[in-house]
Formats: structure tokens, C-alpha cells, sequence
């Protein structure tokens, strides 16, 4: 779904880097204490929730969330209701009939932009939501964010579906 060049390796690999830098160290410091890195239980605690937390991110930032629907065309037509539902600003394009896709771009200060995938497989829809930051860099931090928005879209695209099924 993305152009593999020399940015895209880029921008993976400082992104491992960044988040994973912090957790090498933690992990160093509790394997392998010397007498000058005195620290406390609130470092090991905060240090521990960070490492899990970035687990959690990378393992569902790339995660897809699978939907069985009933036919193609009521796919499309149900999930972009849903999408609109949830997300009124973005506009949703098709320009592959297997794929939609949504972009938010991030915004000046604040915002994070979004990239929204829907995949469309015969009876089946794969969801991904990637949150953008600065000139369109992936965000890690954001993947376990991004997984619960995808399950609300499933459920409510579900809700579609039984609306028209009865």
C-alpha cells in the first residue's frame, strides 16, 4: 500500500530505533546494575510500563482487524457508512476496486493526520488505522489507539449490516 523506496526504510527504521532506545536501556540497567546507576522502584515501574506499553504498539500497528460481511457491493456501501459515522472530515477514495483508503493530513501544531485502509476480499474487509506525524512519518505511539478504533469501526459496520439484513 506504500511505495517502497528509500524514505520508507527510513522512516521504519528510526522509528524502531527511537522506541526501542529507551527499553535497550531499561533493560541494560536492570541486568546488568553497577554501583553508579542508583535508581528507584519508580524508574523500574516506569521504565516496565513503557516497555509494555511499546510492545503493544508495535504488535498492533501493523495489525489488521478482519470483518466477514455478506457481498462485495453491501461491503463497500456499509463500511463507508460507518466510516462517515466516525470520521465526517476525511474524504474516502476507491480508485482500486479491492481498496479504500481515507487520509487525514496532521495538522499544524497539535493533530496527528491518519491513514485509513479497508481492504475488500470477496465476503471479507481488513481495517488499518496508522496515525501520521510531521511531514507524513509513521507514528509508533499510537498503534494500540488506532486497534480499539478499528474494532469500533467493525462493530458499528456490523451494526450496518444487521440494519439492512432485517
Amino acid at each position: 500500500m506504500y511505495k517502497f523506496n528509500a524514505e520508507l526504510v527510513f522512516d521504519y527504521i528510526f522509528m524502531y530505533f527511537i522506541s526501542w532506545l529507551p527499553t535497550l536501556v531499561f533493560i541494560k540497567i536492570l541486568i546488568f546494575p553497577t554501583p553508579f546507576n542508583h535508581h528507584s522502584y519508580i524508574f523500574d515501574f516506569f521504565s516496565f510500563s513503557y516497555t509494555i506499553w511499546m510492545f503493544l504498539n508495535f504488535f498492533f500497528m501493523n495489525k489488521l482487524v478482519f470483518i466477514r460481511g455478506k457481498d462485495d457491493e453491501s461491503n463497500r456501501i456499509d463500511i463507508l457508512k460507518a466510516l462517515e459515522g466516525k470520521y465526517p472530515d476525511i474524504t474516502f477514495s476507491s480508485g482500486n476496486p479491492c481498496l479504500i483508503r481515507g487520509e487525514k493530513p496532521e495538522g499544524r501544531w497539535t493533530q496527528r493526520g491518519k491513514i485509513i485502509s479497508i481492504i475488500l476480499d470477496e465476503s471479507n474487509l481488513y481495517i488499518n488505522i496508522l496515525s501520521t506525524y510531521r511531514a507524513g512519518r509513521f507514528s509508533v505511539f499510537n498503534g494500540l489507539s488506532n486497534y480499539l478504533k478499528c474494532k469500533s469501526i467493525a462493530k458499528s459496520f456490523t451494526s450496518y449490516q444487521l440494519q439492512t439484513f432485517n
